[in-house]
């Protein structure tokens, strides 16, 4: 977040002693354990659940041609891949079609195929898988948590129209005033847009960044 930026030392600080002590305990004689319990849980089928929403919001909020636009803004002219409509079509079927499907079979099948953790021959107890799902929540209420929030904020907070859910904030977009006035895809950056000053440009990967 960009408000943010100005504290980024004490921000690095405090998540690198967080993340610090919460290494430790798998440095202990139980630590073989703790990493197969994290295992299973935090990387199982909430990460998939999460994938399948990004494709949704990419494929069918955010747009896939909108989505390709950014793209050849970030690679520049010489992307061919950008600028084939073959590549675009297979992109934009995966993202709408094949991969929300895919991805949801696998959570589907995840649960249908679901046993407690098993180590060897150690059995985990109750209360060990009982963390193990509070893990899987924790991974989930990012996503949820948010939307939760978005929810109770144009309803309650700063009552506005529901469709504000589905667009992006006003300064959202390349972080670069020249990169800016590029993005002439934005429909929010349109006081930006001055096609006399835009200029044409191969731009590398690293060259734009977003807000």
């Amino acid at each position: 977040m960009p408000k943010l930026r100005k504290y980024k030392l004490i921000i690095l600080l405090f998540l690198a002693s967080v993340m610090y002590l919460l290494g430790l305990p798998y440095c202990t004689k139980a630590g073989q354990y703790w990493i197969d319990l994290m295992d299973k849980y935090s990387g199982g089928w909430a990460v998939l659940i999460i994938g399948t929403l990004e494709c949704i919001c990419i494929g069918w909020v955010y747009g896939t041609k909108r989505f390709r636009k950014d793209i050849k803004l970030m690679l520049g002219d010489k992307c061919k891949a950008c600028n084939s409509r073959y590549t675009y079509w297979y992109f934009a079927i995966s993202w709408k079609f094949i991969s929300p499907l895919l991805l949801i079979a696998c959570v589907i099948f995840s649960w249908i195929d679901y046993k407690p953790l098993v180590s060897g021959k150690y059995v985990f107890p109750a209360w060990a898988n009982a963390i193990g799902w509070l893990i899987t929540l924790s991974v989930l209420f990012g996503f949820f948590g948010w939307i939760g929030y978005c929810l109770i904020d144009i309803f309650y907070l700063k009552p506005r129209p529901f469709k504000t859910l589905f667009q992006p904030e006003a300064e959202w977009g390349p972080l670069r005033m020249e990169h800016k006035r590029m993005a002439t895809h934005l429909p929010n950056l349109e006081h930006y847009h001055d096609s006399k000053r835009i200029k044409k440009s191969t731009l590398s990967l690293n060259t734009i960044q977003y807000q």
